[in-house]
């Protein structure tokens, strides 16, 4: 945003400890478990820049690749969570639901034209 300053309250390595110990060194997304936490990441369910805070409650391990697809949104973040894929797949299904509803007939030309369903 130009000409205004958002504040990322950034965790202490202490804070992160914490949430990696509680979470046991896995991804609370995937599963994907790495005792060394070299990629493993601390999500916060509500962004700072959206006044969710560094609490416990607001925190939650994940490896590097759900991390990158996880929504800012707490409602999204919960169905996202929820969902038996990896961030990256859940992802895509999301946008195809998107597109299944949002330009129904072009989705219907492309299941006739390549057999989908």
């Amino acid at each position: 945003m130009v000409g205004s300053k958002m504040t990322v309250k950034h965790l202490s390595k202490r804070a992160r400890t914490t949430i990696l110990i509680r979470d046991e060194y896995t991804c609370q997304k995937c599963r994907f478990e790495d005792k060394y936490a070299r990629d493993l990441e601390v999500h916060h369910i509500k962004p700072s820049i959206y006044g969710g805070s560094n609490g416990d409650n607001n925190l939650i391990t994940l490896c590097v690749l759900c991390h990158k697809y996880a929504p800012n949104d707490p409602l999204k973040f919960g169905k996202y969570k929820e969902s038996e894929c990896d961030g990256q797949l859940a992802t895509l299904l999301e946008l195809i639901e998107k597109f299944k509803n949002e330009k129904k007939d072009l989705w219907e030309k492309a299941v006739k034209e390549h057999q989908l369903k």
